[in-house]
C-alpha cells in the first residue's frame, strides 16, 4: 500500500513517468489482492465454517445481479431452476463470485461472455460456469487436481482458484475443470442436495 501511494504521488508530481508509475501501481495492486486472498484462505481454514442448508439459486441470482452492475460491458447469461437447496458452507457465494470475476478479468475477448447454469441432479446440485476467454493454464488446473506436484520453480498466477478449491472442499463438494469449445473454460461445482 505504501509503495502504491508513493507511485501515485510521483505520478502526480513528476512529468513523463506515467507509464512506469502505472506499472508500479498495477503490480502493487496485484500484490495487495494476492495478500487479501491469502488472508481469506487462512481465515477459512482456521475457522472451518459449518455446513448449512440454503437455496443456492437465491445466492446465484444475487451474484449475477451484482456482477452485471460491476461489469456492464460483459455478457452474463444465467439459467437456474426456481429453487435448488444445497448443504454447503455460506462461503460458496464467495467461490462462485471468484470464478465469474476471474472469467471476466482474464478474458481477452472484446466482449467477454460468461454463463452460469444451476441444475438439480439426483442427489447433487451442479453449478456450471462457462466462459469464452483464453482458458485456465493447464499447470494451474493440474496442481489443484493433484496431477502435478508443486515444486520450487512453480509460480502460480494467483490464489483465486485455491480459495475456490478450499471453499468447495469444506462444503464437501467437488470441483472440476474442462476446456470449452471452441475456447475458454467450463468449471463445475457439485454440491450435495438437501432433501
Amino acid at each position: 500500500t505504501i509503495i502504491q501511494g508513493y507511485a501515485e504521488t510521483i505520478q502526480d508530481d513528476v512529468d513523463g513517468v506515467t507509464e512506469k508509475t502505472e506499472m508500479i501501481t498495477n503490480t502493487s495492486q496485484k500484490l495487495i489482492e494476492t495478500v487479501d486472498k491469502e488472508r481469506e484462505i487462512v481465515e477459512l481454514l482456521s475457522e472451518r465454517p459449518e455446513r448449512e442448508e440454503f437455496d443456492i439459486v437465491d445466492v446465484c441470482q444475487r451474484i449475477v445481479t451484482d456482477i452485471r452492475e460491476d461489469y456492464p460491458d460483459a455478457v452474463i447469461e444465467a439459467d437456474y431452476p426456481e429453487v435448488a437447496t444445497v448443504t454447503a458452507i455460506r462461503n460458496i457465494k464467495r467461490g462462485i463470485e471468484e470464478l465469474i470475476e476471474n472469467a471476466l478479468i482474464h478474458n481477452d475477448q472484446e466482449s467477454p461472455e460468461v454463463s452460469l447454469i444451476v441444475e438439480s441432479c439426483d442427489e447433487t446440485v451442479r453449478i456450471e460456469i462457462t466462459d469464452n476467454g483464453p482458458g485456465i493454464p493447464e499447470q494451474e488446473v493440474n496442481v489443484l487436481t493433484r496431477e502435478y506436484e508443486v515444486d520450487p520453480l512453480y509460480h502460480g498466477s494467483g490464489l483465486g482458484l485455491w480459495l475456490v478449491n478450499w471453499i468447495v472442499k469444506l462444503s464437501e463438494g467437488m470441483l472440476t475443470f474442462e476446456e470449452n469449445d471452441p475456447r475458454g473454460s467450463i468449471i463445475t461445482i457439485e454440491l450435495n442436495q438437501s432433501t
